[in-house]
């Protein structure tokens, strides 16, 4: 399978289920990686992890906006070719030219 492709079904299973129901990094079978300044653990596979601070948080209608403060930023890979989530099941892919 691609890069690509593992993206959007991790992406699919971790943006299915609430992490208070199940264990998400088991269900895609994420491995853990401890955070420096944040309880919850970082994605070890990811190309780029943010541990972030919430600053503050807003209901709009359905939809929360979340402000946070980046306390850490751990870059394991630079050549990557990044996954968007556009909206629903639609996912947008970054290719280099």
């Amino acid at each position: 399978m691609s890069a690509q492709k593992d993206m959007l079904e991790i992406a699919k299973i971790c943006g299915t289920y609430s992490g208070r129901d199940k264990d998400k990094f088991e269900l895609a079978r994420l491995k853990k990686e401890r955070s420096k300044f944040i309880k919850p653990p970082m994605i070890e596979d990811c190309p780029i992890s943010f541990e972030c601070k919430i600053e503050e948080m807003k209901e709009f209608g359905d939809h929360f906006l979340v402000i946070g403060k980046v306390l850490n930023e751990v870059i394991r890979r630079k050549d990557f070719e990044p996954l968007l989530h556009k909206s629903g099941d639609v996912f947008l892919a970054v290719v280099k030219p």
